[in-house]
């Protein structure tokens, strides 16, 4: 099993869970593996590469050449896990946020999620602002990381990353949504084979199984 808690604890992706990774998308790629991307309320595409009550090794993909699921909320949340992340192509904006309580710009919204395809958006009473801390830019072969119950947004157009996450079992996942928006369900739907070939060939087009790792 990876070692989630010594990933997050060093901020660094070990080599041989970016090789497993990138295997495992080269395999869907060639049309040899049953595993299937799945699209993310916020806009990108999921390989569940591996998957653990202690955590998970995900690659992420975003494109504009693949069509990603519309998010009924903000794109502004927070982890109830901690994440590091390498930048296999392309590049990313990480803004961490301040909430300001005593505004009513956003309601806060619990996830609850039921398995890896329907989550439950308890809206909370609790009305926010929010203010961008910081803006931070991720280019190809950079790694950062997101600890738990930190509000952000990330802002890509054309990326991939590996992703791993230790989860942190006794919270839950919190986002940003609509004022008037009540309690709701969201459900992230599987890609079939050519989309999810498609995604993976962009990955593996891209990086070419050649990257140099930093």
């Amino acid at each position: 099993m990876t070692d989630y808690a010594g990933i997050v604890h060093s901020g660094e992706i070990p080599d041989e869970v970016r090789e497993r990774a990138l295997q495992a998308v080269l395999h869907v790629a060639e049309g040899t593996s049953a595993l299937r991307a799945v699209r993310h309320p916020l806009g990108f595409l999921c390989f569940p590469i591996e998957r653990h009550h202690l955590g998970g090794v995900c690659v992420h993909v975003w494109s504009p050449e693949l069509p990603g699921a519309a998010p009924t909320t903000s794109e502004i949340h927070a982890h109830s896990w901690d994440l590091v992340s390498f930048v296999l192509h392309g590049e990313l904006w990480n803004e961490r946020v301040a909430i300001v309580d005593g505004e009513s710009s956003y309601r806060v919204f619990e996830v609850h999620s039921d398995g890896d395809y329907r989550d439950e958006l308890w809206a909370t009473p609790r009305l926010v602002g929010c203010r961008v801390l910081t803006r931070d830019l991720s280019p190809r072969g950079s790694t950062y990381a997101l600890e738990a119950g930190r509000f952000h947004q990330t802002l890509a157009t054309e990326a991939t990353t590996i992703a791993v996450g230790m989860s942190h079992r006794e919270s839950h996942d919190l986002t940003l949504g609509p004022v008037d928006c009540g309690t709701h369900v969201v459900r992230r739907t599987q890609c079939d084979q050519r989309d999810s070939v498609a995604a993976a060939r962009i990955v593996t087009d891209q990086v070419r199984l050649r990257v140099e790792w930093t």
